[in-house]
């Protein structure tokens, strides 16, 4: 699959437009992904890093599946631009 090369700035702002639009995810954000050494099983050259929730813990574990999902569909779609 191709996919389109972003900054990580531009990732961040897409993960966290993609997040706003989902109700059950309310006060998730991401506050950067980070580049890895290759691409992964799927060719994807980036993780996410430091997800928050502003709701409390028991919320964030209600959440991780719903997120797990939204960050792996954008995962499919993007790759980090070279330095």
């Amino acid at each position: 699959m191709n996919r389109q090369s972003v900054t990580r700035e531009q990732l961040k702002s897409i993960i966290n437009e993609e997040f706003s639009k989902i109700p059950d995810v309310e006060g998730v954000h991401i506050s950067g992904v980070s580049p890895l050494a290759g691409t992964d099983a799927e060719g994807c050259n980036w993780s996410t890093a430091n997800i928050g929730c502003s709701l409390g813990n028991s919320t964030e574990e209600i959440l991780d599946p719903i997120v797990s999902k939204i960050v792996h569909d954008i995962n499919c779609k993007y790759n980090l631009k070279p330095k």
